[in-house]
C-alpha cells in the first residue's frame, strides 16, 4: 500500500527551509557532499528527484526516498511526480529562479519513469550511472530530520546558483568600452557549459542587446534547457517576439545532436506556422551522422529556412549589428 504526502504540509516545510536558508547561507549539513554531487552536476532530472525525495522525507518520515511512483513495490512508496508537480515546481519558479532547471514536468523524462530508483535502471554509462548509483546509496541513509537539513542546504545551493546566473546575464547587459570586450567575455564564459545553461544565458543576453536598440515592444522568451517536450508550451528553445508576434525561433545545443533532433525542432516550428529558425551550437555542440549543408538543403525544399551558427558566429552576427558598445539599460 502506497503512502501519501500532505501537499499543504510539504509547502510549509519548504517555506520553513527557505527561511532557514536565506538567513544562514554558510550552513552545511551531513551529506552535503552528496547534495553537491547531484545538484551541482549536469543531470537535471536527478536534481528534481533528489529535491522532491528530500521534501517528501522531511514531510512524511515513513516515505521511501527511492520510490518514484505509487505503484512501486517498495515499502513506503509514494507518488513523487504529484508532489513535484503540485509543490516543488511552483516553489522553484517563485523562490529559486528556476535554478533546478525550470522544467514544468521533470518526471516525464525517462530517468523518472521507473517505479523506483535502482542501479539497474537504464541510464547512460559513465557520469549518469555514477549519479544514479550515488542516489541509490545515499538517499536511504537520510532520515526525516536530516532530510530537512539537506533540503535547507539544497535551497542554499540553488539560491547561490540563481545569483550567479543573474550576475552572468547582467555582465552581458552592462556598459562595455568596446565590442571586443563583450566578445572576449562571451568566449570565456562559454567554456563553462553547465549542460547548456551558460549558452542559453549568453544567447539571451545578446538578443536583449540587439532587440532593445531596434524595438520598443519585444520579448526574448527563454525556455528551460532539456525540458520534456511533452509538457512544454514553447515553440523553440528561445522564441523572439515583436509586438506580440513571433519574430524568430532558435534551437540551442551545447552537446552532440542528431538529424532527428534537428527535424523535431523544425517540425515544432512548422506546427506553429512559422518558417525559419537559427540552430545555435555551443562549444560542445556537433551534429552526428549527417551533414549540416545537406540537412539545410533538404529541409529548405519545403520552404523552411534553417541556418546553423556556432555561438562564436552568432556573437559576431549580433555585435556587428549593435550600434553602440555602451549598452547599459
Amino acid at each position: 500500500m502506497s503512502l501519501s504526502v500532505n501537499f499543504n504540509l510539504a509547502k510549509e516545510k519548504l517555506e520553513q527551509a527557505y527561511e532557514v536558508a536565506i538567513n544562514n547561507k554558510s550552513y552545511r549539513p551531513q551529506y552535503y557532499e552528496f547534495i553537491n554531487e547531484i545538484l551541482l552536476g549536469t543531470h537535471k532530472t536527478y536534481k528534481y528527484i533528489l529535491f522532491t525525495a528530500l521534501l517528501a522525507k522531511a514531510t512524511n518520515p515513513n516515505i521511501n526516498t527511492l520510490a518514484l511512483q505509487a505503484k512501486s513495490e517498495l515499502l513506503g512508496a509514494y507518488d513523487a511526480r504529484s508532489l513535484c508537480h503540485k509543490v516543488v515546481i511552483d516553489f522553484e519558479r517563485e523562490k529559486l529562479g528556476k535554478a533546478l532547471g525550470g522544467s514544468n514536468e521533470p518526471y516525464l523524462n525517462k530517468p523518472a519513469r521507473f517505479p523506483e530508483l535502482s542501479k539497474e535502471n537504464a541510464v547512460r554509462k559513465g557520469r549518469d550511472q555514477k549519479l544514479l548509483n550515488s542516489l541509490c546509496d545515499n538517499l536511504p541513509l537520510i532520515d526525516c530530520s536530516q532530510a530537512f537539513n539537506c533540503l535547507v542546504y539544497s535551497i542554499i545551493l540553488m539560491l547561490k546558483k540563481n545569483e550567479s546566473q543573474v550576475k552572468l546575464m547582467n555582465q552581458i547587459l552592462v556598459s562595455y568600452k568596446s565590442f571586443s570586450e563583450i566578445k572576449r567575455f562571451i568566449h570565456e564564459a562559454a567554456k563553462q557549459s553547465f549542460e547548456g545553461e551558460t549558452m542559453t544565458l549568453l544567447v539571451g543576453g545578446l538578443y536583449e542587446l540587439y532587440m532593445r536598440e531596434r524595438f520598443k515592444d519585444y520579448k526574448v522568451e527563454i525556455h528551460p534547457v532539456n525540458q520534456s517536450g511533452a509538457s512544454s508550451k514553447e515553440i523553440s528553445d528561445m522564441d523572439i517576439y515583436v509586438e506580440q508576434k513571433l519574430f524568430l525561433t532558435n534551437e540551442l545545443k551545447d552537446k552532440l545532436f542528431s538529424k532527428a533532433d534537428v527535424e523535431h525542432a523544425v517540425a515544432k516550428v512548422k506546427e506553429n506556422k512559422f518558417g525559419k529558425m537559427i540552430f545555435i551550437k555551443g562549444n560542445n555542440g556537433m551534429l552526428e551522422g549527417a551533414s549540416e549543408e545537406e540537412l539545410v538543403s533538404k529541409i529548405g525544399e519545403s520552404g523552411f529556412y534553417l541556418e546553423f551558427l556556432s555561438l562564436e558566429e552568432f556573437t559576431k552576427f549580433i555585435l556587428i549589428k549593435i550600434e553602440n558598445p555602451s549598452i547599459e539599460a
